[in-house]
């Protein structure tokens, strides 16, 4: 996939990447935060955390947009571990 930095450039230029699988990710992520909000289903949670973890490993350290966060109760620790001050 690249960089970070790359990742970073490509979506605010173009509010995409390139990497499909990226896209993929991000959009599971908006579908299960929106899901989560109307049934707040643990299962659901677990799958976000994955997805979320991957993204991580794979470099991407942005802050979600609100919209595809969940309360920060549920957010995993690897990801809220890259905005601590």
């Amino acid at each position: 996939m690249g960089s970070h930095k790359v990742v970073t450039r490509q979506v605010e230029r173009f509010g995409f990447d390139d990497n499909p699988v990226f896209d993929k990710l991000m959009n599971e992520l908006a579908y299960l935060a929106g899901y989560w909000r109307e049934t707040k289903e643990d299962t659901l949670v677990e799958r976000y955390q994955t997805i979320l973890r991957a993204l991580v490993f794979i470099g991407y350290a942005e802050e979600l947009p609100l919209e595809l966060e969940l309360p920060d109760a549920l957010m995993p620790a690897e990801y809220l571990e890259l905005f601590e001050t």
